[in-house]
Protein backbone atom coordinates (compact mmCIF):
# COMPACT_ATOMS: atom_id res chain seq x y z
CA UNK A 1 0.00 0.00 0.00
CA UNK A 2 1.92 3.02 -1.06
CA UNK A 3 2.22 6.11 1.47
CA UNK A 4 3.61 9.58 1.03
CA UNK A 5 5.49 9.29 4.47
CA UNK A 6 5.44 11.52 7.22
CA UNK A 7 8.94 12.56 8.96
CA UNK A 8 9.55 14.18 12.16
CA UNK A 9 12.96 15.80 12.79
CA UNK A 10 14.60 15.97 15.80
CA UNK A 11 18.15 17.17 16.68
CA UNK A 12 20.96 17.97 19.15
CA UNK A 13 19.32 16.27 22.55
CA UNK A 14 22.01 16.22 24.47
CA UNK A 15 21.19 13.75 26.89
CA UNK A 16 23.40 13.88 29.98
CA UNK A 17 26.12 16.52 31.80
CA UNK A 18 27.82 19.47 30.39
CA UNK A 19 31.59 18.86 29.13
CA UNK A 20 32.51 22.71 29.42
CA UNK A 21 35.16 23.90 32.15
CA UNK A 22 33.45 24.68 35.49
CA UNK A 23 30.18 23.18 34.64
CA UNK A 24 30.68 19.31 35.12
CA UNK A 25 27.59 17.77 36.72
CA UNK A 26 25.39 20.43 35.61
CA UNK A 27 22.83 18.76 33.30
CA UNK A 28 22.63 19.37 29.26
CA UNK A 29 18.79 18.69 28.49
CA UNK A 30 16.44 20.12 29.02
CA UNK A 31 13.43 17.84 31.15
CA UNK A 32 11.00 20.49 30.49
CA UNK A 33 11.67 20.13 26.66
CA UNK A 34 11.90 16.69 26.72
CA UNK A 35 8.32 16.24 27.94
CA UNK A 36 7.07 19.03 25.69
CA UNK A 37 8.48 17.43 22.61
CA UNK A 38 6.61 14.08 23.75
CA UNK A 39 3.16 15.88 24.20
CA UNK A 40 3.60 17.59 21.33
CA UNK A 41 4.44 14.78 18.82
CA UNK A 42 1.62 12.24 20.36
CA UNK A 43 -0.71 15.05 19.56
CA UNK A 44 0.30 15.92 16.17
CA UNK A 45 -1.94 14.69 13.48
CA UNK A 46 -1.26 12.84 11.27
CA UNK A 47 1.16 11.47 13.58
CA UNK A 48 4.58 10.54 11.62
CA UNK A 49 6.11 7.34 9.87
CA UNK A 50 9.69 8.06 10.53
CA UNK A 51 11.33 9.86 13.80
CA UNK A 52 14.79 10.88 12.36
CA UNK A 53 16.87 11.91 15.13
CA UNK A 54 20.27 13.51 13.16
CA UNK A 55 22.60 13.13 16.17
CA UNK A 56 24.29 14.30 19.49
CA UNK A 57 21.69 12.05 20.75
CA UNK A 58 24.19 12.22 24.02
CA UNK A 59 26.30 15.17 25.05
CA UNK A 60 29.60 13.58 26.11
CA UNK A 61 29.43 10.36 24.15
CA UNK A 62 29.47 8.09 27.70
CA UNK A 63 27.06 4.95 27.25
CA UNK A 64 25.18 5.70 29.99
CA UNK A 65 23.67 8.74 28.11
CA UNK A 66 23.16 6.79 24.80
CA UNK A 67 20.96 4.49 26.72
CA UNK A 68 19.51 6.99 28.27
CA UNK A 69 18.35 9.00 24.83
CA UNK A 70 17.46 5.34 23.16
CA UNK A 71 14.92 4.86 26.30
CA UNK A 72 13.42 8.44 25.67
CA UNK A 73 13.10 7.60 21.71
CA UNK A 74 11.42 4.22 22.83
CA UNK A 75 8.94 5.66 25.31
CA UNK A 76 7.87 8.02 22.62
CA UNK A 77 7.77 5.29 20.01
CA UNK A 78 5.69 3.18 23.12
CA UNK A 79 3.05 5.63 22.94
CA UNK A 80 2.45 6.38 19.94
CA UNK A 81 2.14 2.75 19.16
CA UNK A 82 -0.68 3.01 22.08
CA UNK A 83 -2.35 5.57 19.83
CA UNK A 84 -1.95 3.17 16.72
CA UNK A 85 0.55 4.56 14.72
CA UNK A 86 4.00 2.50 14.69
CA UNK A 87 6.93 4.46 13.78
CA UNK A 88 10.54 3.45 12.95
CA UNK A 89 13.13 5.51 14.52
CA UNK A 90 16.30 6.80 12.36
CA UNK A 91 19.50 7.82 14.69
CA UNK A 92 23.17 9.21 13.48
CA UNK A 93 25.91 9.79 15.49
CA UNK A 94 26.64 13.67 16.46
CA UNK A 95 30.18 14.76 17.21
CA UNK A 96 28.91 14.48 20.95
CA UNK A 97 28.24 11.27 20.36
CA UNK A 98 31.83 10.09 19.50
CA UNK A 99 33.39 12.60 21.82
CA UNK A 100 37.09 11.77 22.37
CA UNK A 101 38.54 12.09 25.45
CA UNK A 102 42.19 12.53 26.44
CA UNK A 103 43.99 10.78 29.06
CA UNK A 104 43.63 13.10 31.84
CA UNK A 105 40.00 12.85 31.68
CA UNK A 106 38.82 10.68 35.07
CA UNK A 107 37.80 7.86 32.39
CA UNK A 108 41.21 7.90 30.47
CA UNK A 109 41.54 8.18 27.22
CA UNK A 110 38.79 7.03 24.61
CA UNK A 111 39.12 7.57 20.28
CA UNK A 112 36.04 8.43 18.15
CA UNK A 113 36.43 4.80 16.73
CA UNK A 114 35.77 3.40 20.58
CA UNK A 115 33.12 5.81 20.93
CA UNK A 116 31.20 4.69 17.62
CA UNK A 117 31.36 1.41 18.71
CA UNK A 118 29.98 2.26 21.75
CA UNK A 119 27.00 3.84 19.72
CA UNK A 120 26.60 0.92 17.90
CA UNK A 121 26.57 -1.29 20.63
CA UNK A 122 23.29 0.80 21.67
CA UNK A 123 21.91 2.01 18.62
CA UNK A 124 22.98 -1.14 16.25
CA UNK A 125 22.34 -0.17 12.87
CA UNK A 126 20.58 3.35 14.07
CA UNK A 127 16.53 2.05 12.87
CA UNK A 128 14.45 0.18 15.24
CA UNK A 129 10.57 0.42 16.33
CA UNK A 130 8.89 -0.14 19.20
CA UNK A 131 9.27 -3.40 20.83
CA UNK A 132 5.11 -3.71 21.71
CA UNK A 133 4.37 -3.17 17.86
CA UNK A 134 3.18 -6.68 16.56
CA UNK A 135 5.34 -7.91 13.62
CA UNK A 136 2.67 -8.04 11.32
CA UNK A 137 2.03 -4.33 12.10
CA UNK A 138 5.34 -3.96 10.97
CA UNK A 139 5.59 -4.63 7.16
CA UNK A 140 5.37 -1.38 5.46
CA UNK A 141 7.91 0.20 8.11
CA UNK A 142 10.59 -2.18 7.72
CA UNK A 143 13.33 -1.55 5.22
CA UNK A 144 13.56 -3.67 2.17
CA UNK A 145 16.76 -6.23 2.93
CA UNK A 146 19.36 -6.36 -0.07
CA UNK A 147 19.97 -10.34 1.28
CA UNK A 148 18.60 -12.30 -1.57
CA UNK A 149 20.68 -10.11 -4.20
CA UNK A 150 23.89 -10.36 -2.73
CA UNK A 151 23.28 -14.00 -2.53
CA UNK A 152 22.64 -14.24 -5.85
CA UNK A 153 25.62 -11.57 -7.24
CA UNK A 154 27.43 -10.59 -3.69
CA UNK A 155 30.21 -13.21 -4.41
CA UNK A 156 33.19 -12.84 -6.21
CA UNK A 157 33.01 -11.38 -10.10
CA UNK A 158 29.06 -10.74 -9.56
CA UNK A 159 28.63 -14.34 -9.01
CA UNK A 160 26.94 -16.03 -5.90
CA UNK A 161 27.60 -15.55 -2.28
CA UNK A 162 27.33 -17.67 1.19
CA UNK A 163 23.88 -16.97 2.74
CA UNK A 164 26.35 -15.82 5.87
CA UNK A 165 27.92 -13.67 3.43
CA UNK A 166 25.44 -12.26 1.49
CA UNK A 167 23.81 -11.14 5.46
CA UNK A 168 27.01 -9.62 6.30
CA UNK A 169 27.00 -7.45 3.14
CA UNK A 170 23.05 -6.82 3.52
CA UNK A 171 23.70 -5.28 7.35
CA UNK A 172 26.44 -3.31 6.07
CA UNK A 173 24.29 -1.69 3.66
CA UNK A 174 21.06 -1.29 6.02
CA UNK A 175 23.93 1.08 8.53
CA UNK A 176 24.09 2.92 5.25
CA UNK A 177 20.36 3.23 3.21
CA UNK A 178 17.08 2.36 4.06
CA UNK A 179 14.78 2.16 1.52
CA UNK A 180 11.01 1.52 2.74
CA UNK A 181 8.85 0.64 -0.78
CA UNK A 182 5.56 1.59 0.86
CA UNK A 183 6.76 5.26 0.75
CA UNK A 184 8.87 5.23 -2.15
CA UNK A 185 11.28 6.82 -0.01
CA UNK A 186 15.17 6.09 1.23
CA UNK A 187 16.95 7.57 3.92
CA UNK A 188 21.19 7.57 3.22
CA UNK A 189 22.63 7.73 6.88
CA UNK A 190 25.85 9.52 6.69
CA UNK A 191 28.63 9.98 9.36
CA UNK A 192 29.94 13.10 8.94
CA UNK A 193 31.98 12.56 12.23
CA UNK A 194 34.88 11.28 9.70
CA UNK A 195 37.79 13.53 11.26
CA UNK A 196 37.52 15.25 14.35
CA UNK A 197 40.14 18.43 14.41
CA UNK A 198 42.71 16.99 17.08
CA UNK A 199 43.34 20.28 17.92
CA UNK A 200 40.00 21.37 18.73
CA UNK A 201 37.49 20.77 21.24
CA UNK A 202 34.96 18.14 19.33
CA UNK A 203 32.06 20.03 19.73
CA UNK A 204 32.93 22.66 17.20
CA UNK A 205 34.64 19.81 14.74
CA UNK A 206 33.40 20.40 10.67
CA UNK A 207 33.54 17.23 10.54
CA UNK A 208 33.98 15.22 6.98
CA UNK A 209 32.06 13.13 5.36
CA UNK A 210 34.81 11.60 2.74
CA UNK A 211 35.35 10.15 -0.23
CA UNK A 212 35.81 6.35 0.64
CA UNK A 213 32.60 6.91 2.18
CA UNK A 214 30.68 8.46 -0.73
CA UNK A 215 32.35 5.38 -3.01
CA UNK A 216 30.91 2.91 -0.77
CA UNK A 217 27.45 4.85 -0.61
CA UNK A 218 27.59 4.91 -4.51
CA UNK A 219 28.11 1.48 -4.62
CA UNK A 220 24.90 0.36 -1.90
CA UNK A 221 23.03 3.13 -4.18
CA UNK A 222 23.94 0.63 -7.34
CA UNK A 223 22.94 -2.38 -5.27
CA UNK A 224 19.45 -1.40 -4.24
CA UNK A 225 18.88 -0.15 -7.98
CA UNK A 226 19.83 -3.28 -9.32
CA UNK A 227 18.41 -5.85 -6.69
CA UNK A 228 14.19 -3.80 -7.48
CA UNK A 229 14.81 -2.81 -11.17
CA UNK A 230 12.21 -5.09 -11.98
CA UNK A 231 10.09 -4.79 -8.05
CA UNK A 232 6.62 -2.98 -8.33
CA UNK A 233 8.16 -0.35 -6.38
CA UNK A 234 11.68 0.19 -7.90
CA UNK A 235 14.60 2.11 -5.34
CA UNK A 236 15.16 3.99 -8.81
CA UNK A 237 11.72 5.80 -8.07
CA UNK A 238 12.59 6.53 -4.55
CA UNK A 239 12.13 10.01 -2.94
CA UNK A 240 15.88 10.10 -1.11
CA UNK A 241 16.75 11.78 1.99
CA UNK A 242 19.96 12.05 3.62
CA UNK A 243 20.17 12.43 7.04
CA UNK A 244 23.64 14.07 8.29
CA UNK A 245 24.79 15.95 11.58
CA UNK A 246 27.19 18.71 10.27
CA UNK A 247 26.40 21.34 7.90
CA UNK A 248 25.91 20.91 4.12
CA UNK A 249 26.04 24.78 3.38
CA UNK A 250 25.74 28.12 4.76
CA UNK A 251 22.21 29.51 6.08
CA UNK A 252 20.09 32.21 5.29
CA UNK A 253 19.26 32.89 8.64
CA UNK A 254 22.42 31.37 10.32
CA UNK A 255 25.96 33.13 11.58
CA UNK A 256 27.75 30.11 10.72
CA UNK A 257 31.77 30.48 11.96
CA UNK A 258 33.58 29.04 9.05
CA UNK A 259 34.39 25.91 11.34
CA UNK A 260 31.13 24.83 11.31
CA UNK A 261 31.05 23.59 7.67
CA UNK A 262 31.65 20.53 6.69
CA UNK A 263 35.55 20.23 5.59
CA UNK A 264 33.69 18.60 2.08
CA UNK A 265 30.74 20.58 1.67
CA UNK A 266 30.95 21.29 -1.60
CA UNK A 267 31.61 18.16 -2.83
CA UNK A 268 28.97 16.40 -0.77
CA UNK A 269 26.63 18.94 -1.91
CA UNK A 270 27.37 18.11 -5.31
CA UNK A 271 27.63 14.61 -4.90
CA UNK A 272 23.81 14.19 -3.19
CA UNK A 273 22.90 15.90 -6.05
CA UNK A 274 23.98 13.62 -8.51
CA UNK A 275 22.55 10.89 -6.86
CA UNK A 276 19.06 12.97 -6.42
CA UNK A 277 18.24 13.51 -2.96
CA UNK A 278 15.71 15.57 -2.40
CA UNK A 279 15.92 16.13 1.30
CA UNK A 280 18.80 16.99 3.37
CA UNK A 281 18.49 16.80 7.03
CA UNK A 282 21.02 17.80 9.57
CA UNK A 283 21.63 19.25 13.32
CA UNK A 284 24.89 20.66 14.82
CA UNK A 285 24.61 23.95 15.33
CA UNK A 286 21.52 24.38 17.21
CA UNK A 287 19.81 27.04 15.03
CA UNK A 288 16.57 25.79 12.97
CA UNK A 289 16.70 27.04 9.29
CA UNK A 290 16.27 25.56 5.72
CA UNK A 291 17.02 27.07 2.32
CA UNK A 292 16.06 25.46 -1.28
CA UNK A 293 19.03 24.49 -3.30
CA UNK A 294 19.23 24.36 -7.15
CA UNK A 295 21.93 21.49 -9.29
CA UNK A 296 22.88 21.10 -12.64
CA UNK A 297 23.41 17.37 -12.35
CA UNK A 298 25.94 17.52 -15.64
CA UNK A 299 26.57 13.33 -15.40
CA UNK A 300 22.49 13.39 -16.45
CA UNK A 301 22.59 15.79 -19.17
CA UNK A 302 22.44 18.59 -17.48
CA UNK A 303 19.33 17.86 -15.92
CA UNK A 304 18.11 20.20 -12.45
CA UNK A 305 17.92 19.06 -9.58
CA UNK A 306 16.44 20.54 -6.28
CA UNK A 307 17.55 19.80 -2.82
CA UNK A 308 16.13 21.31 0.14
CA UNK A 309 18.40 21.58 3.18
CA UNK A 310 16.74 21.34 6.33
CA UNK A 311 19.30 22.49 9.51
CA UNK A 312 17.53 21.38 12.86
CA UNK A 313 17.74 23.33 15.89
CA UNK A 314 18.13 21.74 19.39
CA UNK A 315 14.61 19.67 20.42
CA UNK A 316 15.73 19.37 24.20
CA UNK A 317 19.50 20.81 24.70
CA UNK A 318 19.71 23.94 27.32
CA UNK A 319 21.98 25.29 24.90
CA UNK A 320 19.97 26.74 22.31
CA UNK A 321 21.96 29.28 19.65
CA UNK A 322 18.69 30.81 18.54
CA UNK A 323 17.44 30.92 21.70
CA UNK A 324 14.47 28.04 21.15
CA UNK A 325 13.83 24.34 21.51
CA UNK A 326 12.50 23.15 18.10
CA UNK A 327 12.03 20.36 15.88
CA UNK A 328 10.42 19.98 11.91
CA UNK A 329 7.44 17.78 10.83
CA UNK A 330 7.48 17.25 6.94
CA UNK A 331 5.38 15.86 4.74
CA UNK A 332 7.21 14.06 1.56
CA UNK A 333 4.75 14.54 -1.32
CA UNK A 334 5.66 13.64 -4.92
CA UNK A 335 4.91 17.46 -6.06
CA UNK A 336 5.95 19.36 -3.38
CA UNK A 337 7.32 19.02 0.19
CA UNK A 338 5.78 20.56 3.07
CA UNK A 339 8.10 21.26 6.30
CA UNK A 340 6.31 22.79 9.50
CA UNK A 341 9.00 24.46 12.80
CA UNK A 342 7.36 24.23 16.18
CA UNK A 343 9.11 26.01 18.63
CA UNK A 344 8.90 25.53 22.04
CA UNK A 345 6.91 28.76 23.65
CA UNK A 346 5.69 28.75 27.12
CA UNK A 347 6.44 25.39 28.07
CA UNK A 348 4.69 23.57 25.14
CA UNK A 349 5.50 23.29 21.94
CA UNK A 350 3.38 25.50 19.50
CA UNK A 351 0.55 23.91 17.46
CA UNK A 352 1.01 23.04 13.74
CA UNK A 353 -1.50 25.83 12.73
CA UNK A 354 0.66 28.71 14.41
CA UNK A 355 3.99 27.28 13.94
CA UNK A 356 6.15 28.43 11.18
CA UNK A 357 5.31 26.57 7.44
CA UNK A 358 7.36 26.55 4.12
CA UNK A 359 6.18 24.69 0.92
CA UNK A 360 8.66 23.59 -1.72
CA UNK A 361 7.32 22.68 -4.84
CA UNK A 362 8.88 19.89 -7.50
CA UNK A 363 8.70 19.61 -10.62
CA UNK A 364 9.29 16.21 -11.40
CA UNK A 365 9.57 16.25 -15.81
CA UNK A 366 7.15 13.86 -16.07
CA UNK A 367 8.53 11.70 -18.99
CA UNK A 368 7.65 8.50 -21.70
CA UNK A 369 9.23 5.19 -20.68
CA UNK A 370 11.30 3.67 -23.26
CA UNK A 371 8.02 1.49 -24.15
CA UNK A 372 5.90 4.42 -24.66
CA UNK A 373 7.45 7.21 -25.96
CA UNK A 374 5.86 7.78 -29.10
CA UNK A 375 3.21 5.40 -28.74
CA UNK A 376 0.47 7.42 -26.78
CA UNK A 377 -0.54 10.99 -27.59
CA UNK A 378 -0.93 12.55 -24.04
CA UNK A 379 0.08 15.79 -22.98
CA UNK A 380 2.15 15.61 -20.67
CA UNK A 381 2.41 18.82 -19.04
CA UNK A 382 -1.35 19.04 -18.62
CA UNK A 383 -1.36 15.44 -17.10
CA UNK A 384 1.42 16.51 -14.46
CA UNK A 385 -0.57 19.94 -13.51
CA UNK A 386 -3.74 17.74 -13.08
CA UNK A 387 -1.85 15.12 -10.66
CA UNK A 388 -0.21 18.21 -8.71
CA UNK A 389 -3.48 19.47 -8.27
CA UNK A 390 -5.46 16.39 -6.88
CA UNK A 391 -2.45 16.10 -4.52
CA UNK A 392 -2.85 19.54 -3.11
CA UNK A 393 -6.01 18.38 -2.40
CA UNK A 394 -5.50 15.38 -1.03
CA UNK A 395 -6.79 13.59 2.56
CA UNK A 396 -4.20 13.08 4.86
CA UNK A 397 -6.93 12.28 7.73
CA UNK A 398 -7.84 9.02 6.35
CA UNK A 399 -6.70 5.82 5.19
CA UNK A 400 -8.69 4.17 2.52
CA UNK A 401 -9.88 -0.05 2.67
CA UNK A 402 -10.83 0.59 -1.11
CA UNK A 403 -10.81 3.68 -3.84
CA UNK A 404 -13.21 2.88 -6.56
CA UNK A 405 -13.55 4.75 -9.54
CA UNK A 406 -15.94 4.13 -12.51
CA UNK A 407 -16.80 5.62 -15.43
CA UNK A 408 -19.60 5.98 -18.26
CA UNK A 409 -18.98 7.59 -21.69
CA UNK A 410 -22.31 7.84 -23.46
CA UNK A 411 -22.94 8.44 -27.37
CA UNK A 412 -22.86 12.11 -26.42
CA UNK A 413 -19.54 11.85 -25.30
CA UNK A 414 -20.79 12.92 -21.82
CA UNK A 415 -19.29 11.42 -18.64
CA UNK A 416 -20.64 10.17 -15.93
CA UNK A 417 -18.49 9.07 -12.63
CA UNK A 418 -19.08 6.93 -10.02
CA UNK A 419 -16.61 6.86 -7.04
CA UNK A 420 -16.54 4.57 -4.47
CA UNK A 421 -14.45 5.05 -1.19
CA UNK A 422 -14.18 2.83 1.59
CA UNK A 423 -12.11 4.28 4.72
CA UNK A 424 -11.04 4.73 8.32
CA UNK A 425 -10.21 7.90 10.42
CA UNK A 426 -6.17 7.85 11.33
CA UNK A 427 -6.36 11.11 13.26
CA UNK A 428 -6.90 11.43 17.14
CA UNK A 429 -9.62 13.82 16.83
CA UNK A 430 -12.80 13.71 14.95
CA UNK A 431 -13.21 14.44 11.08
CA UNK A 432 -15.81 16.30 9.68
CA UNK A 433 -15.28 15.84 5.61
CA UNK A 434 -13.36 14.25 3.19
CA UNK A 435 -11.82 16.27 0.46
CA UNK A 436 -12.69 15.06 -2.98
CA UNK A 437 -11.72 16.75 -6.88
CA UNK A 438 -12.59 15.56 -10.17
CA UNK A 439 -11.36 16.99 -13.56
CA UNK A 440 -13.66 19.90 -14.98
CA UNK A 441 -12.18 21.57 -17.91
CA UNK A 442 -13.15 25.10 -18.48
CA UNK A 443 -14.84 27.33 -16.54
CA UNK A 444 -18.23 25.03 -15.26
CA UNK A 445 -20.79 25.76 -12.00
CA UNK A 446 -20.77 23.43 -9.52
CA UNK A 447 -24.91 22.90 -10.11
CA UNK A 448 -23.86 21.68 -13.40
CA UNK A 449 -21.90 18.28 -12.18
CA UNK A 450 -24.99 17.00 -10.43
CA UNK A 451 -22.80 16.08 -7.49
CA UNK A 452 -24.20 13.46 -5.23
CA UNK A 453 -23.01 11.84 -2.36
CA UNK A 454 -24.47 8.14 -0.40
CA UNK A 455 -24.09 7.01 2.28
CA UNK A 456 -23.30 3.15 1.79
CA UNK A 457 -23.69 1.71 5.27
CA UNK A 458 -27.53 3.94 6.23
CA UNK A 459 -28.32 4.77 2.24
CA UNK A 460 -28.50 8.54 3.55
CA UNK A 461 -27.47 11.70 1.30
CA UNK A 462 -24.05 13.83 1.95
CA UNK A 463 -24.10 16.86 1.99
CA UNK A 464 -21.29 18.14 -0.72
CA UNK A 465 -20.41 21.30 -1.49
CA UNK A 466 -17.69 23.20 -3.86
CA UNK A 467 -14.41 24.60 -2.34
CA UNK A 468 -13.84 26.52 -5.05
CA UNK A 469 -16.10 28.54 -7.76
CA UNK A 470 -15.39 27.62 -11.55
CA UNK A 471 -12.05 26.19 -11.55
CA UNK A 472 -10.01 25.64 -14.85
CA UNK A 473 -9.18 22.14 -14.48
CA UNK A 474 -9.86 20.53 -11.05
CA UNK A 475 -12.66 21.05 -9.59
CA UNK A 476 -11.78 20.99 -5.14
CA UNK A 477 -15.31 19.65 -3.06
CA UNK A 478 -16.12 18.91 0.55
CA UNK A 479 -18.01 15.91 1.12
CA UNK A 480 -19.40 16.37 4.77
CA UNK A 481 -20.23 13.21 7.01
CA UNK A 482 -23.79 13.22 8.75
CA UNK A 483 -22.13 13.55 12.06
CA UNK A 484 -18.16 13.65 12.94
CA UNK A 485 -16.67 10.49 12.39
CA UNK A 486 -14.35 9.78 15.61
CA UNK A 487 -10.87 8.39 15.79
CA UNK A 488 -10.72 4.76 14.39
CA UNK A 489 -14.64 5.25 12.74
CA UNK A 490 -15.25 3.34 9.25
CA UNK A 491 -16.91 5.22 6.75
CA UNK A 492 -18.64 4.10 3.27
CA UNK A 493 -19.66 6.51 0.39
CA UNK A 494 -20.38 6.28 -2.74
CA UNK A 495 -19.97 9.60 -4.63
CA UNK A 496 -21.27 10.49 -8.15
CA UNK A 497 -20.79 13.47 -11.32
CA UNK A 498 -21.44 14.62 -14.63
CA UNK A 499 -19.45 16.47 -16.74
CA UNK A 500 -21.03 17.67 -20.24
CA UNK A 501 -18.81 16.39 -23.87
CA UNK A 502 -15.71 15.91 -22.52
CA UNK A 503 -14.57 12.99 -23.56
CA UNK A 504 -12.67 12.91 -26.91
CA UNK A 505 -13.45 10.43 -29.60
CA UNK A 506 -10.30 9.55 -30.46
CA UNK A 507 -6.93 9.45 -27.95
CA UNK A 508 -8.34 10.12 -24.83
CA UNK A 509 -8.18 8.84 -21.51
CA UNK A 510 -10.03 8.21 -17.76
CA UNK A 511 -7.60 8.68 -14.39
CA UNK A 512 -7.09 7.83 -11.18
CA UNK A 513 -5.06 9.25 -8.81
CA UNK A 514 -3.95 8.07 -5.63
CA UNK A 515 -2.16 11.02 -5.00
CA UNK A 516 -5.06 12.25 -3.60
CA UNK A 517 -4.91 9.38 -0.58
CA UNK A 518 -1.58 10.00 0.89
CA UNK A 519 -2.25 7.98 4.03
CA UNK A 520 -2.50 4.47 2.28
CA UNK A 521 -5.57 2.73 -0.33
CA UNK A 522 -5.21 -1.25 -0.04
CA UNK A 523 -7.59 -1.49 -3.13
CA UNK A 524 -8.14 0.07 -5.97
CA UNK A 525 -10.85 -0.64 -9.02
CA UNK A 526 -10.81 1.75 -12.13
CA UNK A 527 -13.18 0.79 -14.54
CA UNK A 528 -14.15 2.77 -18.22
CA UNK A 529 -17.75 1.41 -19.68
CA UNK A 530 -19.43 2.99 -22.95
CA UNK A 531 -21.85 2.79 -24.86
CA UNK A 532 -19.69 3.13 -28.07
CA UNK A 533 -17.10 0.46 -29.00
CA UNK A 534 -14.12 1.00 -27.04
CA UNK A 535 -10.76 0.77 -29.34
CA UNK A 536 -7.39 -0.23 -28.69
CA UNK A 537 -7.39 0.27 -24.88
CA UNK A 538 -4.19 0.56 -22.70
CA UNK A 539 -3.73 0.66 -19.10
CA UNK A 540 -1.18 3.00 -18.33
CA UNK A 541 0.68 3.66 -14.90
CA UNK A 542 2.70 6.85 -13.26
CA UNK A 543 5.76 5.60 -11.66
CA UNK A 544 7.82 8.07 -10.19
CA UNK A 545 8.41 10.50 -13.20
CA UNK A 546 7.65 7.67 -15.92
CA UNK A 547 4.99 7.06 -17.94
CA UNK A 548 4.39 3.58 -18.19
CA UNK A 549 2.34 0.60 -19.70
CA UNK A 550 1.00 -1.62 -16.81
CA UNK A 551 1.57 -5.57 -16.24
CA UNK A 552 -1.92 -5.34 -14.12
CA UNK A 553 -4.66 -7.66 -15.90
CA UNK A 554 -7.03 -5.61 -17.66
CA UNK A 555 -9.83 -7.35 -19.12
CA UNK A 556 -12.86 -6.58 -20.74
CA UNK A 557 -16.06 -6.58 -19.19
CA UNK A 558 -20.10 -6.42 -19.79
CA UNK A 559 -21.74 -4.67 -16.92
CA UNK A 560 -24.40 -2.37 -16.13
CA UNK A 561 -23.20 1.47 -14.77
CA UNK A 562 -23.86 1.87 -11.61
CA UNK A 563 -24.39 5.69 -12.52
CA UNK A 564 -26.73 7.08 -13.95
CA UNK A 565 -28.10 4.20 -13.68
CA UNK A 566 -29.19 1.98 -16.85
CA UNK A 567 -30.61 -0.86 -16.94
CA UNK A 568 -29.03 -2.10 -19.70
CA UNK A 569 -25.72 -3.67 -20.32
CA UNK A 570 -22.38 -2.14 -21.92
CA UNK A 571 -18.84 -3.08 -22.85
CA UNK A 572 -15.76 -1.87 -20.98
CA UNK A 573 -12.42 -2.51 -19.57
CA UNK A 574 -11.66 -2.70 -15.93
CA UNK A 575 -8.44 -3.19 -13.49
CA UNK A 576 -8.42 -4.37 -9.91
CA UNK A 577 -5.24 -3.65 -8.24
CA UNK A 578 -4.06 -5.05 -4.49
CA UNK A 579 -1.92 -2.67 -2.50
CA UNK A 580 -1.28 -0.29 -5.73
CA UNK A 581 2.46 0.45 -6.49
CA UNK A 582 1.69 3.11 -8.87
CA UNK A 583 0.28 6.52 -7.75
CA UNK A 584 -1.49 7.19 -10.90
CA UNK A 585 -3.55 5.20 -13.35
CA UNK A 586 -4.96 6.10 -16.96
CA UNK A 587 -7.36 3.63 -19.06
CA UNK A 588 -6.16 5.08 -21.96
CA UNK A 589 -8.22 4.50 -26.02
CA UNK A 590 -7.44 4.92 -29.59
CA UNK A 591 -10.97 5.51 -30.31
CA UNK A 592 -14.72 5.51 -29.47
CA UNK A 593 -16.64 4.18 -32.74
CA UNK A 594 -20.15 3.14 -32.71
CA UNK A 595 -21.00 -0.25 -31.74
Amino acid sequence: MRRNPVILQISDLHFGTSVKPFQWGRRSDNTDARMALEEAVLGIDPRPDFLVATGDLANGGRIAELQDAKSYLHGLLDKLWAQGQPTRCIVIPGNHDVWQTTAMCPSGYTGRVDRLREFREVFGSGSFVSKTVPEDQTAYITPYSPSQYYELHGGPGGGPASSADAGGMAEKALQVCEFFPAFQVAFLKLDSNIRLNRWKPAHISRGLVGLTQRHMVNGIIRDYESATENDPAPFADARRVAVVHHHLTRLPNVKLENWMLMDDAGEVARWLARNGIRLVLHGHFHTADLIGLTYWNTELQGSKVNTIVVSAGSATSLDRDDGHNSCHYVHLEHFRTRIWRPFLDNGEYQPLAVAASFEFPHEPDLSFSDATAGAYPIFLEALQTSMAGSEKLADIAHTYEAVESEGYVDADRNYFGCVTLKGTNVTGRPTKEIPFTFTAVGSQYFEEFECRAMGLDDNRPWKVEPAEQRPIQLFPCRVYFPEPLPPGGNFHVRITFKLAKVMFDENDFDMLSLLRFPRGVAFARMCLLSEKHITAPSLLEVRGSKLIESNAPFPRVDKTPEYPGFTNSVTGYEARLNSPAAHSYLIFYRKLEAA
